[in-house]
């Protein structure tokens, strides 16, 4: 993590509500073959961010942790994209996140980014058809 801060929702403990406040910004570092910093426009809170927050889905297990698994934003090269399964300790829920190369989709011109948001999740698997994927992100981890 960079002594760079960025605005996010911070998670301090399993069953405590997140609250915005400043947490390092993502750096990409050695890890580039990798991970890609990502600027975030636009995350929905769902059920799973509740869910996780209350540490029963995806929950996590060193905190703080910025909350929230998917999003919609701009690649470092301006390409947009709906991301899923930001880097822990990043989430979502914040102006940038850290995520795997591969773990989103372009979003199409003419979808708004509130819009493309509010529709990853419950519309995952049809989503990625619909977005030219037929199949979710490899996981690249060893």
């Amino acid at each position: 993590m960079s002594t760079q801060q960025i605005n996010a929702a911070v998670l301090h403990g399993i069953g405590r509500a997140p609250r915005y406040e400043s947490f390092p910004a993502p750096l990409a570092g050695d890890d580039e073959a990798v991970v890609t910093v990502v600027t975030v426009a636009a995350a929905a809170l769902k059920p799973s961010d509740r869910l996780t927050a209350d540490g029963v889905h995806y929950a996590p297990t060193e905190f703080p942790h910025v909350v929230s698994l998917d999003g919609v934003g701009r690649l470092e090269d301006g390409t947009r994209v709906a991301f899923f399964i930001p880097q822990p300790p990043h989430g979502a829920m914040a102006e940038q996140t850290l995520v795997r190369l591969g773990a989103w989709l372009p979003v199409p011109d003419g979808i708004d980014d509130v819009t493309a948001a509010a529709f990853l999740n419950p519309a995952w698997p049809p989503g990625r058809r619909s977005c030219g994927r037929t199949r979710p992100p490899q996981d690249r981890r060893s």
